[in-house]
């Protein structure tokens, strides 16, 4: 399911937060995946501007994605946490407790 079809389901309420956490979790290993590819050709290839674009898209939508991953279901990392007057981020479910 792509991310538009998946933003459009949860919308309407057809998918479950645990299904929606573990849809989004998937896109967001597969675009760590594709981006480690590309930095490790990189190496060799530094100048093919075609990967570099490739590298930035890849980016930013994986940044994209973490932010809708946050106001959904909650942040990945600590670093992601809004500081208020109390720590919360151990209130929450984990990511990985989901999977």
């Amino acid at each position: 399911m792509d991310y538009a079809v998946m933003t459009q389901a949860m919308a309407s309420n057809r998918i479950s937060k645990t299904d929606k956490s573990k849809q989004m979790m998937k896109q967001l290993q597969e675009f760590e995946f594709a981006i480690v590819d590309l930095t490790l050709y990189l190496d060799t290839h530094s100048d093919d501007v075609r990967a570099i674009s490739r590298l930035q898209e890849l980016v930013a939508q994986r940044n994209d994605l973490r932010e809708e991953y946050a106001k959904l279901i909650g942040p990945l990392m600590a670093c992601q946490v809004n500081v208020g007057d109390e720590w919360q981020w151990a209130e929450q479910d984990f990511p990985w407790d989901n999977m």
